[in-house]
């Protein structure tokens, strides 16, 4: 069932990209032959006008065949035969249609659950951030003046840059501080449960950590820890951290009764450069308008982790095996959904939206990238023909998108080896 779920995630993506491209093509007056859900042969179809809408034996993805799109053709609704300017519109629509598809799953995200605002959560005391003079509780706005809105932006920025110096602009009682926060490089060992909190309630629990395992649940408020009352998250995180290995008891208010937790903490030998700071990932509601703005930023943030994640790639910061095919993406929408389901029906839907977000605005931005054979490439070749008032040579443009889909599908059939043998290991 899981696979049947990520194939129909997959083909929703895809199909929506086509749509956007068999949309502009009617508007612009092109020839649509054929409008696909699936690939194969067909077993379903009827015919409109010029087009063959149909439904095929296997059901992934979808296509949209344009007239004399790859040909020379006499046929005035030929995509060769209409301006520049239209073949670009229809071209870009895909990817375009891919950033709406994410837009509106971002609405609809955010809406019922909120986003997560990047509060500091738990600032180690004596690490670089508490000598800076940040504390728990105080609102980032901005890193080395880039707009921060999300927490998940504050990770982001630790990943990419892990030892680079941040200028951090936060509020604190309504008032704009700045200080600057210099990463130091640590080792050490510490014992974690695997939460993240918000003013002493649990935010979020990490699957396959101690606490998920001892039954820890999102939502719990932290009462007290070894019988030491917890005022705040500072107190929880240094009486977790001064657990020695031993176990901790927990005391919780879960649906107004206390409920106590034993968790064996886990020991973690960590080597990197710190900040000292936890930031927030649990969501907060916010009005009609403001969810609107914020869908924007969403997308914007997906996008901008696609370059980021293709930096990181150049840079040698990240192995073969952190890359992903269709397949390591279907065991990847699995594996979310087995995890969801123990948290309730609301968190499956909000994890498989969060995932068509994440994978729509990575389809829109890859198809972008000015790779032959790509929709980019294909731009690429439309705009010089734009500036230069003709066409590139139609067989030599064939010749480079042919070379491209060779290079292409020998990368996916090794991005697919590398994804099946994750499977096994």
């Amino acid at each position: 069932m899981t696979i049947v779920i990520a194939l129909l995630i997959l083909s929703v993506i895809i199909i929506i990209h086509e749509f956007g491209h068999f949309l502009l093509a009617k508007a612009n007056g092109i020839g649509v032959t054929e409008f696909a859900i699936g690939m194969g042969p067909r077993i379903l179809q009827f015919t409109k006008g010029e087009t063959v809408y149909c439904i095929k034996l296997l059901p992934f993805g979808g296509s949209c065949m344009m007239s004399g799109e790859d040909e020379e053709s006499a046929d005035e609704k030929a995509f060769n035969n209409k301006s520049v300017w239209a073949r670009i519109s229809v071209i870009a629509a895909g990817p375009v249609f891919n950033f709406l598809l994410a837009f509106v799953m971002a609405v609809i995200i955010i809406a019922n659950a909120g986003y997560d605002p990047c509060i500091v959560t738990n600032v180690a005391e004596g690490s670089v951030a508490y000598r800076a003079g940040l504390r728990s509780g105080d609102l980032i706005q901005s890193i080395n003046n880039k707009k921060v809105v999300f927490g998940r932006e504050f990770s982001l920025q630790e990943l990419v840059s892990p030892d680079e110096p941040m200028a951090i602009m936060f509020l604190r009682d309504g008032k704009e501080y700045t200080v600057t926060v210099v990463p130091e490089y640590v080792e050490k060992d510490y014992y974690q449960i695997g939460i993240s909190l918000l003013n002493k309630t649990i935010s979020a629990v990490t699957p396959d950590k101690p606490a998920a395992a001892a039954g820890v649940l999102s939502g719990d408020v932290i009462i007290s820890i070894n019988g030491q009352a917890i005022e705040n998250d500072e107190q929880a995180v240094s009486a977790i951290n001064g657990c020695n290995g031993e176990l901790i008891h927990m005391t919780v208010l879960r649906n107004g009764a206390k409920t106590e937790l034993s968790i064996m903490p886990q020991q973690v030998h960590s080597a990197g450069y710190e900040t000292g700071i936890s930031i927030n990932y649990g969501r907060t509601k916010t009005g009609a308008i403001n969810t609107v703005v914020l869908s924007f930023h969403e997308v914007k943030y997906n996008i901008s982790t696609v370059f980021e994640s293709l930096g990181m790639m150049l840079r040698g910061q990240v192995t073969k095996d952190d890359v992903a095919g269709p397949v390591g993406v279907v065991s990847l929408i699995g594996e979310v959904v087995e995890e969801s389901r123990t948290d309730g029906l609301f968190y499956v839907f909000f994890n498989i939206f969060n995932l068509v977000l994440m994978l729509s605005a990575n389809l829109g931005v890859m198809n972008l990238l000015p790779l032959p054979a790509l929709d980019g490439g294909r731009l690429v070749f439309l705009i010089l023909e734009a500036v230069r008032r003709k066409p590139i040579d139609r067989e030599k443009e064939g010749m480079v998108h042919f070379v491209g889909i060779v290079l292409l599908m020998i990368l996916m059939v090794l991005i697919t080896f590398n994804d099946i043998t994750k499977l096994f290991r």
